[in-house]
């Protein structure tokens, strides 16, 4: 992706707008380790200069997408097709204005000098990122194995959060604030969402339909009673059942907008030796919805009920409860089968 600093090697972005550069180096000399920290320091102080609108005709350029409106959300949709335009574009827009950005340095060699590196990046005091050191190991396989290479990717420096005081100036005079927090956000409420509640979820359910929560509460009791485990994750409940060797089969993502997801499945069955089970309960499951169809696009872990395009409602599914409980009870059986064959 072009520059005014020159081209990024590779860049991402998560469903959440957070950035990543990757600048790719060989290590065959001693300056590479500064030149690809100070190049990609540029990279970074380049784009928090960037408005969405930047940002997206450049990924529209280097994906030669250019008759996209929206390319950058095009891409990222084509992986999750639940994603909400308006709130990405805010995500991005809001990562871009901070200048938060998760750098990596990727080489072959790295092997000494990241105390170095780490003291360089201090000096850096134009935008808030998070920087890895990402060294990838080459092995050749021999022949009699087909042949090829085995890369095996080693982290040598932990994230390190660039820390510095922010100075503004107020009414009274100069101000030294602490310096903020910086990085990927955690898993544990560090910028991203925290965890959901049972509470919580059933109170933004609730908001879609007043029955819909005990209906849903009523339905978990007979999936456990079938053997079903209900699983508050994240932002969902999941609708599990676990094979003997300990492997989870997710018959339902639920998530508190009223969307129930229903890809991984098929991937489930293929590992166990015939997909052709997941394919069965998703279209058991589609025949409970007026519309509803199988998506079988990408690979499995992708294959999902879809009603015109966008996942079914729970609502619409519990409609048949009693029809949706035996096509779970049917796909347990079948994987009982293989288990046992």
């Amino acid at each position: 992706m072009s520059t005014a600093a020159g081209s990024i090697d590779l860049a991402y972005v998560s469903e959440q707008g957070l950035l990543s550069i990757v600048e790719c180096k060989l290590w065959r000399n001693p300056e590479a380790r500064r030149d690809a920290v100070s190049q990609i320091l540029d990279y970074a102080k380049e784009i928090s200069r960037w408005s969405y609108e930047e940002l997206n005709d450049a990924v529209g350029r280097a994906a030669k997408r250019t008759e996209s409106a929206n390319a950058l959300f095009d891409l990222v949709q084509e992986q999750n097709d639940t994603m909400d335009e308006q709130a990405f574009v805010d995500d991005v827009t809001r990562n871009l204005r901070s200048g938060r950005f998760l750098l990596l340095v990727v080489g072959d060699g790295i092997r000494e000098g990241v105390e170095r590196i780490a003291d360089y990046l201090k000096q850096s005091a134009g935008v808030r990122f998070t920087f890895g050191l990402v060294e990838l190991a080459m092995f050749d396989m021999p022949d009699e194995t087909a042949g090829g290479i085995i890369v095996e990717p080693r982290v040598l420096a932990r994230t390190y959060e660039i820390e510095r005081a922010v100075v503004r100036v107020a009414d009274a005079g100069v101000v030294v604030e602490e310096p903020p927090t910086t990085g990927l956000p955690s898993r544990d409420g560090g910028g991203r969402r925290k965890p959901i509640t049972v509470g919580e979820f059933y109170e933004q359910i609730g908001r879609i339909d007043p029955v819909l929560p005990e209906r849903l509460r009523s339905f978990f009791e007979r999936c456990q009673r079938d053997g079903v485990e209900v699983t508050l994750a994240r932002a969902s409940y999941i609708l599990h059942w676990r094979q003997e060797d300990g492997r989870k089969v997710n018959f339902g993502t639920l998530f508190p907008n009223g969307d129930l997801h229903t890809n991984y499945i098929v991937e489930s069955a293929k590992e166990i030796g015939d997909p052709q089970i997941g394919v069965d309960y998703l279209e058991a499951v589609a025949r409970l919805v007026p519309g509803a169809t199988v998506k079988k696009d990408g690979n499995y872990w992708t294959w999902c009920v879809v009603v015109g395009g966008r996942k079914p409602r729970i609502a619409d599914v519990l409609e048949r409860a009693d029809e949706w409980l035996t096509a779970i009870g049917r796909a347990i059986v079948a994987f009982n089968g293989l288990d046992n064959d």
